[in-house]
């Protein structure tokens, strides 16, 4: 059934399904039933995406990615995920939304987390994102009493794509010592270092780690143990 979905996503009509499926498997389903089996998956990703939610979530990680989504045509759109995870370690995706073709935005997020709200989430201690901008503001709207932690892998690779080739070794180095240090403390030091090394070269890079320091250096607040499940949307 998984197979059947995926290459109807992927633009192929149900009568084209039915072929192949009767070549291939030697099974022959017509393009009605094919039509039925998907309403009836369709219904229950519905009934799942409707679900209500645990009150509390230790953190909740907010990140979109292009995926290609069959409506008229199959063009790529913008799909947002949304992940929880419990206080005891327990891992869960809330759902994940589509809004058209337009780019990812904070306006969408915010009727993400509205929607949240409304289906039971009352307490999130971390949201985490990248920097899209607008995504703070939203968040603090919504959920005023939750903390920011800013995705540090997005920051590292958004400063390393704005320096020149031959710099990326020693920058990525220095910026090694601010996300890897033992204590928020020695990671302020190492932004002060990034600052005496680069600031004239790159101010904009520098001026970035300096203001959301505070966002981005949120996990070192945390026990070690837990640091790497929470400095990056991608440990998602």
């Amino acid at each position: 059934m998984l197979k059947l979905l995926k290459v109807f996503a992927s633009g192929v009509s149900t009568r084209k399904i039915s072929k192949v499926l009767e070549n291939i498997y030697g099974a022959y389903y017509s393009p009605q039933s094919i039509s039925r089996l998907i309403k009836v998956t369709e219904e229950e990703i519905k009934a799942w995406k409707e679900r209500a939610f645990s009150e509390e979530y230790f953190a909740v990680f907010l990140d979109g990615t292009l995926l290609s989504v069959r409506r008229n045509g199959v063009e790529k759109e913008p799909v947002y995920l949304a992940l929880g995870i419990k206080f005891d370690g327990s891992r869960e995706i809330l759902g994940f939304w589509l809004f058209g073709s337009e780019g990812e935005s904070a306006k969408n997020w915010g009727k993400i987390l509205r929607e949240l709200n409304r289906r039971g989430v009352k307490k999130v201690q971390l949201f985490i994102t990248d920097d899209l901008p607008g995504i703070e503001n939203v968040i603090k709207m919504v959920y005023p009493g939750s903390e920011w932690p800013l995705c540090v892998l997005h920051t590292v690779r958004d400063s390393l794509n704005k320096v020149r080739v031959k710099d990326r070794v020693l920058i990525a180095e220095d910026l090694r010592r601010i996300y890897r240090a033992e204590s928020e403390e020695s990671a302020k030091e190492g932004i002060l270092r990034l600052r005496e090394r680069w600031g004239k070269i790159y101010p904009k890079v520098v001026k970035k780690w300096e203001e959301k320091g505070y966002a981005l250096l949120t996990f070192l607040r945390y026990p070690k143990e837990i640091r790497q499940f929470i400095y990056t949307t991608n440990e998602a």
